[in-house]
């Protein structure tokens, strides 16, 4: 099952202290630095993607094979300000109940 609430939350606090490392830090880090970087601005991208088009799609939390936040994030992966009208007003279904992964996390 694919963790992208726990991915998210992860890379929210290394963002977070990658900020904060980098107003402490003097300029011109190795090539090392840089390509971790890139490599982290890319898995970000993706973790934006990923949980708020599966939240749109699906409008549920867990599901087959994934589970996201309850809310869209957004470049900062911290909660959007503005929340779609849907999922203020509907909400969202907690888990998918017909899949196994659902089932799992709804009883524990």
């Amino acid at each position: 099952m694919c963790r992208y609430d726990i991915s998210i939350e992860f890379s929210r606090m290394y963002f977070r202290r990658m900020e904060e490392h980098h107003n402490d830090a003097v300029e011109g880090g190795s090539e090392e630095a840089s390509e971790m970087s890139l490599a982290m601005a890319k898995l970000r991208k993706n973790l934006i993607t990923l949980n708020n088009e599966y939240l749109k799609k699906r409008r549920v939390l867990v599901d087959k094979g994934f589970k996201v936040l309850p809310h869209l994030v957004d470049e900062k992966l911290e909660p959007k300000k503005k929340q779609p009208a849907w999922l203020q007003k509907e909400g969202l279904l907690l888990a998918n109940l017909m899949e196994p992964q659902g089932k799992e996390w709804y009883f524990r």
